[in-house]
């Protein structure tokens, strides 16, 4: 049987990935702070990245909500 993913797994896979991005935004401060500019873009776009996985669950729950 191939289960499909509900409403609420994509609402926990968005809360996951927007937690990923959060620990690298902080991640990508601390960089800034101690002056390691290479480290700090790196985290940014690694929260850039989690941050719209995030979003592509979020749309994909509420197309399931609005179904």
């Amino acid at each position: 049987m191939i289960r499909t993913e509900s409403v609420a797994d994509h609402h926990r896979k968005a809360a996951e990935h927007f937690e990923n991005a959060a620990v690298h935004h902080r991640m990508a401060a601390e960089q800034h702070e101690r002056g390691n500019e290479a480290e700090a873009i790196r985290h940014a776009i690694e929260a850039r990245r989690y941050h719209e996985q995030g979003m592509r669950h979020e749309q994909e729950a509420e197309k399931r909500h609005a179904a």
